[in-house]
């Protein structure tokens, strides 16, 4: 494992931690500045955390997201949390 690799990983685990303290949920923006990373690696991170089924995250307030951890962390594939986001709403 490389110095950049485990410094992903401990940027990975800090972000998680982060929202977990954010019972509510945090704006992404107001996230990578507490975390002092920058837009761009937060943006990755978030993605990995979200198709790992850990957070999900929701636009609001113009280009922002507001992002939330899943108690359960049930880690569920793409195809699967795409049926049950449209069963959700009532589709098929």
């Amino acid at each position: 494992m490389t110095n950049s690799t485990e410094d992903l990983a401990q940027k990975v685990e800090r972000a998680l931690t982060c929202i977990k303290n954010h019972p509510d949920g945090i704006i992404q923006s107001e996230l990578w500045k507490e975390l002092g990373m920058d837009s761009r690696t937060c943006s990755r991170i978030l993605k990995q955390l979200e198709d790992e089924g850990k957070i999900t995250r929701q636009a609001c307030k113009g280009s922002s997201y507001l992002v939330t951890w899943i108690k359960s962390e049930k880690k569920v594939g793409k195809f699967t949390r795409k049926m049950l986001s449209a069963q959700a709403v009532g589709g098929d």
